[in-house]
């Protein structure tokens, strides 16, 4: 990355992104009833280190991936999601964290060459 002229603290955001959709790859939901779901228990060292390597707050990201948020003209309305809600919002917030990464690696590349 040195050689198409990253800088290095944009090289240690990119390593800590890749780290971070590896260890959203390793959460796990809890069935609580029908209708929400948890973080398993197994899985709150990966929580912690995303979290960490992010540079977020450890109980947004849970609420974010156990959660589902609707603005209406009344306010905000929060409901649970069930497992598999909480599955494909993991998995979408893991795609969309690549593929920024992916776009700014593009971006700093083209610069770099063009």
């Amino acid at each position: 990355m040195t050689l198409v002229g990253i800088p290095e603290d944009d090289q240690e955001a990119i390593l800590c992104s890749v780290a971070a959709v590896l260890h959203l790859g390793n959460i796990n939901f809890a069935k609580i009833d029908d209708d929400s779901c948890s973080i398993d228990k197994a899985a709150e060292e990966h929580l912690t280190a995303i979290a960490t390597l992010l540079g977020i707050d450890k109980e947004g990201l849970r609420k974010a991936l156990t959660t589902r948020s609707r603005g209406t003209v009344d306010g905000v309305i929060v409901s649970p999601l069930n497992v598999k809600g909480a599955v494909e919002t993991r998995d979408a917030l893991a795609k969309t964290i690549y593929s920024r990464m992916f776009d700014f690696l593009v971006a700093k590349v083209n610069e770099s060459i063009g």
